[in-house]
């Protein structure tokens, strides 16, 4: 037998059915997406977090490692000085006896004041001194010290003052190149 199906709802109303349905269907995606994004959004941002700490920690051991390169670099700098001019004290002390008299010479007539910044004597025993000072009166006594043959031992015969300059801290520079006999 047959039955006969009949349906008396208006069709606004299985349309407005089929509409919901639709509805439903896109608002159950909508708030799945926007779940989806917020926990991405989240992941991302702890991601973020963490990863700048990190970044923020080797940017810390960076730094320090920076600062212990350059103070080795000082001391490295400060020990090629030391070297340089130990191996010239050497190079003058390991002379032959006239070498050694000049030497000698020379850093008995620097009144106390004065400080050597560079020293050279060559093979024909000439000397360059360049020489940092605060006083005037260091100066000009180790010129009358220089210029005096009994305190000089007859070692020197001329004197040559070159570049006399003073800094803004107050410190006199200049250079001596000493003929010796």
């Amino acid at each position: 037998m047959n039955k006969l199906a009949v349906n008396l709802l208006p069709t606004d109303l299985l349309e407005e059915k089929k509409q919901n349905l639709k509805f439903d269907l896109l608002r159950k995606v909508s708030f799945g997406v926007l779940v989806f994004v917020v926990i991405l959004g989240g992941a991302t941002v702890a991601l973020r977090l963490t990863q700048q700490s990190a970044l923020n920690s080797a940017n810390d051991r960076v730094s320090n490692d920076q600062n212990q390169v350059l103070a080795m670099s000082d001391k490295d700098s400060q020990a090629w000085l030391i070297k340089d001019r130990l191996t010239s004290i050497e190079g003058i002390l390991g002379g032959d006896q006239k070498r050694k008299q000049i030497y000698s010479l020379i850093m008995n007539l620097l009144p106390p004041g004065m400080q050597v910044t560079d020293l050279s004597l060559d093979k024909s025993n000439n000397l360059i001194i360049s020489l940092n000072t605060t006083s005037l009166a260091d100066m000009d006594a180790l010129f009358h010290d220089l210029a005096d043959q009994s305190k000089n031992q007859n070692l020197i015969s001329l004197v040559d003052f070159d570049g006399l300059s003073m800094g803004k801290d107050n410190v006199y520079r200049f250079t001596l190149k000493i003929k010796t006999n």
